[in-house]
């Protein structure tokens, strides 16, 4: 919630600060409309698209003959601003403590090029180059590659090959590949969902480098560190460790 309320523009962020004061029965449509004054087309209905298309408010049924419609915040909106408005956030890596020194920090040049030797073996994987075993990708990422139609299956063997989709994959930025594999992870994870994307977004705000300490996360979190360091995205030196350090590409 604090991500997408700190990406809106001015306009769509006044009507939500306002609506949250209203409570979860929300603002008459016409008394929220006199918020927004403008010269320019009607600012307030485009505002109000905007907040529905990210699922940040609803319009309430009239509710009667004569009454008017209501606009509200969408419940779990609500709840959540609040929270993050009163700082009763439990966010891993917010308010930590620092960690004893670590004697065997990686520096800046190994992690990032411990990050493009993985984020590489996942590519050549995709291509069918035959990699040394301490090269090749854990499972989860053929499965990904699968999901996502950039492999498929070939013939009855168990061989796959790269798609035409994983053509134009290879041809991405490599952001955008990344983060293609990202989603299909967060669309398989099931009941854990909210949980690896509070961590995908909390690795947006990490400093890249920095150590953070695994036990502030939850069970959830800390089995997706396993996908996230398959791909480069986070480096942890072996699973005991007690810390992870995210590298350029995890943060990006």
């Amino acid at each position: 919630v604090r991500a997408v309320f700190g990406m809106l523009p001015p306009v769509e962020q006044q009507i939500v600060l306002r609506l949250a004061t209203c409570g979860a029965g929300g603002c008459a449509l016409g008394l929220a409309r006199r918020w927004v004054a403008s010269d320019r087309g009607d600012v307030f209905a485009e505002a109000v698209a905007t907040l529905e298309a990210l699922r940040c408010v609803e319009l309430g049924g009239a509710g009667g003959a004569g009454a008017e419609r209501r606009l509200c915040l969408a419940p779990a909106f609500l709840r959540n601003l609040r929270r993050a408005l009163g700082g009763a956030t439990a966010e891993p890596w917010r308010e930590r403590e620092p960690l004893k020194a670590d004697k065997r920090k990686p520096t800046a040049e190994q992690l990032a090029q411990w990050m493009v030797w993985r984020w590489t073996n996942v590519l050549l994987f995709l291509i069918g180059t035959d990699l040394d075993e301490s090269a090749v990708p854990p499972p989860c990422v053929p499965r990904f590659l699968e999901s996502a139609g950039l492999m498929a299956a070939v013939g009855d063997g168990g061989d796959v090959e790269v798609t035409g989709r994983g053509v134009d994959f290879l041809l991405k930025e490599r952001h955008e590949q990344v983060w293609a594999l990202v989603d299909e992870y967060i669309r398989a994870a099931g009941d854990a969902k909210g949980e690896v994307v509070a961590l995908v977004l909390t690795l947006a705000y990490a400093t890249p480098g920095a150590g953070y300490a695994v036990h502030e996360l939850s069970e959830a979190q800390k089995a997706a560190l396993d996908v996230l360091f398959a791909l480069g995205l986070v480096y942890r030196r072996a699973p005991p460790a007690a810390r992870v350090y995210p590298p350029p590409l995890g943060v990006g």
